[in-house]
């Protein structure tokens, strides 16, 4: 090879984000005296020379590939990369083995296709057993010492537990190490760590029950003048407010509920503390932070939380509590990992301010569970059909804007749309694949009790004529999409809702084209051509607990 240094017998590519040079450097060190031929970019890349060729001939050749994931996550390069890698595992078995650095989260975010692959998991450190279970995914020779202490540098000194083999389906916190069947049974088997504990559980707390929904609130600006306009707000929330005040005022889109707010005001510094104290004493109330500490600059020019917010958002992986943050900036509020609000501080007023805060109290409620199931009245009944008419429709896509903006769902362009309607590019017919949006509602009344769309991968046939919606979905999607666009007219006078339904797409389902796939991986996809996907399901509040999403997943998968 002419310009680029590569061999094709390396063992393993260390896929990393550089945000853990040191870590995977220290790794591939180690991989390196266990006797592997290890690709690291800044061993292997000649300067003054293009290093996209590069790594596509190492990924296309190499035998396995180690995913490494630290406290940062996955890197913005590591992502195409690590899709590479799984299409080379469908297309030559290519090993595929996700590493867990020391400063990994308990419960790791993986992309979804990469949680089907046993990782291992060095967060204990860098050790003669991990280093031993990595050998043995690269190269498929088992270690014949699995399990005993090594003979580590320095000799055989006290070490972090030894790293464990698990997936995504376990049980979360550390787990004890895999057992192979052929261990002699005089191995001594290493220590079980005890799993981290886990806030306690609130018992019987039905937010949906109770008149007043119980909110507190905690307030805490570093910037004085910011600290200043925020504190001119503070007698709106003496009285309780309305669930939904912002929303429309549709009957479907009502509550009887009320907030009751509990304004403190506190340190920035005692944010954590106070976080703490309320999973400690297992506080009932659903909690709502208010601070500029909860987002920092990034290098784009846009935000990303804080280390803080990153740490808040890892207390509430439990359902049992709940929390949402409103971010405070002095610039253009813009939509922000992990922040359920951003505002602008330098334009808060009464009306900003107060929406910000109850529309993330809002998407808490919606997020908690709603409580025993409940039981129409004898004389009523839920029935699901298809969207008939344009009204149905309209009633579908604002819905599901009233949901998903309310639980921080949308992007900042969508969600501030003065039309108020949630759609994509899946929700219309082109003439080869479409959807078809099916309505839960009270027999004998016309609002729309829910909504969800069964969005089809492969055309259909103009030869089914009937089907469990009694019609054509041929003909169905057609009418439907019809409608849609006789609502944009009305609607949509700036185009923007237009613009949104006619992009263009690569994936035939939208789960598809929401991951990294449009550059990498496609021929993990081509099964999906034959598949459907049930997506946007979702219910109205005040018919929330009576069964309304089984009623309509069911019926749709007929």
């Amino acid at each position: 090879m002419d310009d680029i240094r590569l061999e094709p017998d390396f063992h393993v590519f260390l896929s990393h984000n550089s945000k853990n040079k040191p870590a995977v450097r220290e790794l591939g060190e180690a991989l390196k005296a266990a006797g592997l031929r290890v690709w690291l970019d800044e061993w292997e890349l000649r300067p003054g020379q293009p290093w996209q060729p590069a790594l596509e001939k190492i990924i296309s050749t190499v035998k396995a590939a180690a995913v490494v994931v630290g406290a940062d996550g996955l890197g913005p390069w590591e992502i195409p990369e690590m899709y590479a890698c799984l299409s080379q595992f469908i297309n030559r078995k290519m090993s595929v083995i996700p590493v867990l650095l020391p400063g990994a989260p308990c419960q790791p975010e993986l992309p979804m296709f990469l949680t089907g692959f046993t990782w291992v998991d060095l967060r204990a450190g860098l050790t003669h057993d991990g280093v031993g279970l990595l050998r043995w995914g690269i190269t498929g020779e088992k270690p014949e010492t699995h399990g005993q202490p090594g003979n580590e540098k320095g000799g055989n000194r006290n070490r972090p537990a030894p790293p464990v083999v698990t997936s995504r389906n376990d049980a979360p916190g550390p787990v004890p190490p895999v057992t192979v069947a052929d261990e002699p049974p005089e191995f001594p088997r290493p220590p079980i760590r005890e799993p981290e504990p886990k806030p306690p559980v609130v018992a019987n707390v039905e937010y949906w029950k109770n008149s007043e929904l119980p909110i507190l609130l905690l307030i805490s600006c570093a910037d004085r003048s910011i600290a200043q306009r925020v504190q001119q707000r503070r007698h709106q929330f003496d009285s309780p407010l309305p669930v939904f005040h912002t929303g429309a005022n549709q009957r479907v889109f009502t509550a009887n509920q009320k907030f009751r707010f509990d304004w403190q005001a506190i340190d920035p510094a005692q944010i954590l503390p106070r976080v703490k104290q309320f999973l400690e004493q297992s506080d009932p109330r659903l909690l709502v932070i208010v601070s500029d500490a909860l987002v920092v600059a990034a290098s784009d020019g846009r935000y990303e939380p804080s280390q803080m917010a990153k740490e808040i958002r890892s207390c509430f992986l439990s359902p049992s509590h709940l929390c949402g943050m409103v971010g405070l900036v002095q610039g253009l509020a813009q939509r922000t990992s992990d922040i359920d609000r951003m505002l602008d501080a330098r334009a808060i007023n009464d009306s900003s301010f107060i929406g910000a805060v109850t529309r993330v109290a809002d998407g808490l409620r919606l997020k908690a569970p709603p409580g025993p199931a409940r039981e129409l009245s004898r004389e009523s009944a839920m029935i699901v059909q298809v969207a008939q008419s344009e009204v149905d429709m309209e009633a579908c896509l604002q819905l599901r804007h009233l949901i998903y903006d309310r639980m921080g769902y949308l992007d900042d362009d969508i969600s501030n749309c003065a039309a108020q309607l949630e759609l994509d590019c899946y929700d219309c017919y082109y003439g080869r694949r479409g959807a078809i949006h099916l309505v839960a509602k009270v027999h004998g009344e016309d609002e729309v009790a829910g909504t969800v769309r069964l969005v089809m991968a492969r055309e259909v046939s103009a030869d089914v004529q009937k089907s469990v919606i009694g019609s054509s979905p041929k003909y169905t999607m057609e009418a439907q999409a019809k409608f849609i666009r006789q609502i944009l007219v009305k609607r949509d006078p700036t185009g923007f809702l237009r613009q949104r339904l006619n992009a263009t797409y690569f994936a035939t389902l939208p789960i598809l084209q929401s991951t990294e796939f449009s550059t990498k991986g496609r021929d993990i996809l081509k099964a999906a051509g034959d598949a459907a996907e049930l997506s946007r399901l979702v219910v109205a509040p005040m018919y929330r607990g009576l069964g309304v999403s089984k009623l309509l997943a069911r019926i749709s998968h007929q």
